[in-house]
């Protein structure tokens, strides 16, 4: 089965990478992987290194992105893009199905139908992501709910207030009334 990580930071990305590009793709080959990834946080000065180095390991199509938080669209001041660039992404955005608030405060957005309430250990559990920065440089905290076959998004939940104690919580709630065989990722 053909596998690349496609959500990779190196040293490049400051505060979330420290993989040395040349080690990461050696790594990589060493494991059998016929391609490679790397996704650093809005710059691309890891890329021509990247490039280079993959071409010594014989790939021909290595991936090269530029990942952009999209979260301060309302933030002119720290948001890469312009409105009409930002009006051009939306368009591609999905709208949720639906909401679910928990504690009346936080809302849960969900994308697609989530496995819920099963008690036996599925073949790919859903995984649920966690960013706890909130609050960081009007960054928000985070759980993204995905499907670990195909990766898609089941749901979301983004907050800019939510404490530390409280995204416990919220993670407690969605583990016991929704997902008990979720795997979860902080």
């Amino acid at each position: 089965m053909d596998f690349a990580h496609l959500h990779v930071h190196t040293e490049y990305s400051l505060l979330d990478g420290s993989n040395k590009i040349k080690e990461y793709v050696a790594r990589v080959k060493e494991l059998g992987m016929t391609s490679a990834a790397i996704t650093d946080h809005g710059v691309m000065y890891g890329a021509i290194e990247f490039y280079k180095a993959c071409k010594e390991a014989e790939w021909d199509w290595p991936l090269i992105r530029r990942e952009y938080l999209l979260e301060w669209s309302d933030e002119a001041e720290n948001c890469p893009f312009t409105k009409d660039e930002l009006d051009i992404v939306k368009k591609f955005c999905k709208e949720p199905k639906k909401a679910i608030l928990i504690f009346n405060k936080y809302e849960l957005k969900i994308f697609e139908e989530i496995p819920l309430k099963s008690n036996l250990v599925p073949k790919y559990p859903p995984i649920m992501g966690v960013d706890p920065s909130g609050g960081v440089s009007k960054d928000s905290s985070c759980i993204t709910i995905i499907d670990s076959k195909t990766t898609r998004v089941f749901a979301e939940l983004r907050s800019n207030t939510a404490s530390l104690i409280d995204l416990a919580r919220v993670i407690e709630y969605i583990i016991l009334n929704m997902m008990p065989n979720a795997i979860v990722n902080i």
